[in-house]
């Protein structure tokens, strides 16, 4: 079943309702047709499909009050209750966005209310916050509220996005926490401003991301599975994570791994990808304290060029991160391949730097080539390659 939605100035609720009336009726497609709607943030429930016909564009209202109340989100690896994302589904199953149009996002005035956020602010009542159960733990509007994702899916299962392009939005663009079987195809994601990352996996299991065009304000893809002691509680890892046939063309780094790891990262196949004008190219991130595990981690067929630091960058000192951690608990790093990798022009190749009690084995560079200023820089503890 599929209904289409037409332009109508200045009704900003329109694709909203389209979308709980499919809902009520049992799901179908909600077909967005050309033209330029304005809207309020959406919400997708079970066997709902929103589809963007080509030259659909969807551009969401820059008044922050109207992503009120608040509602459950997991914010860079912290479960809390804060402002709307633009698009939202939650315990949802047979979900999905597709189509050939384009979600705006407006992220410039969400930008402004995070320069405004003092870091050390923020980070004192993430920490207060995290000592409550999740249910009480609350960013309202009268606050320091935190910047929503843009597109963010919790606990939903058999998702697809495809085909759409996707601007600047308020914070990390696509967010699926908790999700199962989801397929990223054919994306373009268009970001600027802090932390707009561009498709970030978070304790999820089966994500396939392919054919898909990155230029970001942040790292452009980056997988997560939770921050310090509520990463452990959850104790959900993030898994079985394909990544092939993507262009990465500006950002912090192409694909990074951490630094919030705390619930674990495995089987994660990183192919086929082109890495440009980027900071960094594949980047493992942890820091003492953070917990968590990464293994079992192929790099394979990968091009990087016109780098601004690394190609390849492990770092398990890792200097910056959201919340102090408050426990003694070390990553561990297992079985993590690069095979047939090259850069080109960058001003290392290979950044390893260890720290005590982060144990690294079965680190191993098969047919890796770079053309760069430094080859190899080792820093911190011994690091164990493997023959």
């Amino acid at each position: 079943m599929a209904s289409t939605i037409f332009p109508s100035p200045g009704d900003p609720t329109a694709i909203r309702d389209a979308l709980r009336a499919c809902a009520e009726s049992g799901g179908g497609t909600v077909e967005v047709a050309p033209g330029v709607w304005h809207s309020l943030p959406l919400e997708l429930a079970s066997n709902v499909r929103l589809d963007l016909k080509p030259g659909a564009i969807i551009e969401f209202l820059p008044d922050v009050s109207r992503y009120f109340p608040e509602v459950f989100v997991r914010w860079e690896g912290i479960e809390c209750f804060s402002a709307h994302p633009l698009i939202y589904a939650k315990d949802a199953h047979d979900v999905a966005i597709t189509g050939h149009g384009i979600l705006r996002g407006n992220g410039e005035t969400w930008h402004v209310y995070g320069a405004k956020q003092e870091h050390r602010q923020r980070a004192e009542k993430l920490r207060r916050l995290a000592s409550l159960p999740p249910a009480q733990r609350f960013f309202r509007q009268t606050d320091d509220f935190l910047r929503p994702s843009f597109v963010h899916f919790v606990n939903c299962r058999n998702v697809l996005w495809e085909n759409f392009t996707i601007d600047t939005g308020p914070m990390w663009t696509l967010h699926p926490v908790y999700c199962e079987n989801l397929v990223a195809r054919g994306l373009v994601v268009r970001t600027t401003g802090p932390n707009t990352d561009g498709l970030n996996p978070d304790s999820c299991d089966g994500v396939l991301i392919e054919n898909c065009i990155f230029s970001t304000g942040d790292d452009c893809i980056a997988i997560k599975s939770g921050l310090n002691a509520d990463g452990w509680r959850v104790g959900k890892p993030c898994r079985n994570i394909k990544i092939k046939n993507c262009e990465m063309t500006s950002g912090h780094a192409g694909v990074a791994i951490g630094s919030e790891l705390s619930g674990g990262i495995e089987n994660v196949d990183i192919s086929h990808c082109n890495i440009r004008n980027t900071g960094l190219g594949i980047r493992i991130k942890s820091l003492p304290g953070r917990g968590g595990f990464v293994r079992d981690v192929r790099v394979s067929d990968v091009e990087m060029r016109d780098l601004k630091s690394t190609a390849i960058h492990l770092d398990m000192a890792y200097p910056q991160t959201t919340l102090a951690t408050q426990e003694l608990k070390g990553t561990a790093l297992e079985n993590i391949s690069f095979d047939r990798v090259v850069c080109y022009r960058a001003p290392i190749g290979i950044y390893l730097r260890g720290a005590a009690g982060m144990p690294v084995k079965d680190l191993r560079f098969a047919d890796v080539e770079t053309e760069v200023d430094q080859s190899i820089v080792c820093e911190g503890e011994k690091i164990a390659f493997s023959r």
